[in-house]
């Protein structure tokens, strides 16, 4: 489908299925009708739990986060008794807990969901355009351990970085102001991922307890995530491998999932919208969160100091808002639903 550019309302756009230029070429107007059909591609060559969904990216500015299209699907949320015995011997019982009962879910509507963590670069553009102020304080490794640090911040996480890393040390509403000023940029609404959307991009079709894997004994772990590993803090813990990063790695580092989005599993924690819960027996059907308005919400995905048992597709962590830790970022979403851009 590559090649000529398409025709829509007098505006030349390339590529329409193989993503979008890095500029906006006529509006929004062709934006929404470019959304629209990529949506139909997509549906129409998934399989109904996303495994065969051909990755479309887009940008909704040239300096906005990349965005990939993700079909409507089903999958099982949570897990198994049966993995215990893989996990167990970091993995708490009540921390387990929080991953059962096992429940069927039916996202109906697609979504878009950023292709990276937001990144520094990305960050920082928004920090300088409107003069936002983050306070300073934050939890980073020091002396051996994490400790906080009243000097740190997301532009200061206690180790270098480069532009494409992603942003740490910043508090959720750090993230919603982000998200906001975004939204107010492009005239679209974008958001936190909602819990059961960020297990079913992580998952990308799979069941296993890793999107690649039942196991983290093979060396080959560490070319799809970066987390706790030989070569990491604390030492000798993790994966049987070395993926080069001792602190978060640049967007891009790692594999791409089926989905085409990068990260899911390690380099930094995500914060989705969802209220955290003692278990997934109360979780709606349809992955729409009943409230997001709580004290503690949820966390996923594990990142480069966590041992890969707790950086899976089921773990679920509880974090307080006002956390601020050197391993803790966040990923945007936007609805995308067929016939409402």
């Amino acid at each position: 489908m590559e090649g000529h550019p398409h025709l829509i309302h007098g505006c030349v756009v390339n590529g329409i299925l193989d993503g979008y230029s890095n500029h906006r070429i006529c509006g929004r107007i062709t934006m929404r009708l470019m959304i629209a059909a990529l949506i139909v591609v997509i549906v129409m060559g998934s399989s109904g739990d996303g495994s065969h969904a051909k990755p479309v990216s887009f940008r909704d500015c040239s300096d906005c986060p990349e965005m990939i299209v993700i079909p409507p699907g089903r999958f099982l949320m949570g897990s198994l008794d049966e993995i215990y015995s893989v996990i167990g011997k970091y993995v708490g019982l009540p921390s387990f807990g929080r991953e059962k009962p096992q429940k069927k879910i039916s996202l109906d509507n697609g979504f878009a969901i950023g292709k990276f963590e937001v990144k520094r670069s990305e960050y920082s553009r928004f920090v300088s355009l409107t003069s936002y102020k983050t306070e300073s304080a934050c939890d980073i490794f020091k002396d051996n351990t994490i400790k906080l640090d009243l000097r740190a911040n997301w532009n200061n996480p206690g180790f270098n970085q480069t532009s494409n890393d992603p942003v740490v040390c910043i508090t959720r509403a750090d993230m919603l102001a982000y998200i906001a000023w975004l939204s107010k940029a492009t005239g679209y609404k974008y958001r936190l991922l909602y819990e059961a959307e960020w297990e079913y991009v992580a998952r990308a079709g799979s069941s296993t307890i890793w999107p690649w894997s039942d196991s983290y004994s093979g060396k080959d772990f560490c070319k799809f995530a970066n987390v706790s590993d030989v070569g990491s803090w604390p030492e000798g813990e993790g994966a049987p491998c070395n993926d080069g990063f001792l602190f978060t790695a640049p967007a891009g580092s790692f594999l791409k999932n089926a989905f085409g989005v990068h990260d899911m599993i390690g380099n930094a924690m995500e914060m989705v919208q969802d209220c955290s819960t003692p278990n997934l027996k109360d979780s709606p059907s349809n992955g729409i969160p009943k409230t997001t308005e709580c004290s503690v919400y949820s966390v996923r995905g594990g990142s480069f100091v966590h041992h890969p048992t707790y950086s899976r597709s089921a773990m679920r962590q509880p974090e307080y808002p006002f956390s601020k830790t050197l391993y803790l970022g966040f990923r945007i979403a936007r609805d995308v639903v067929l016939g409402s851009q």
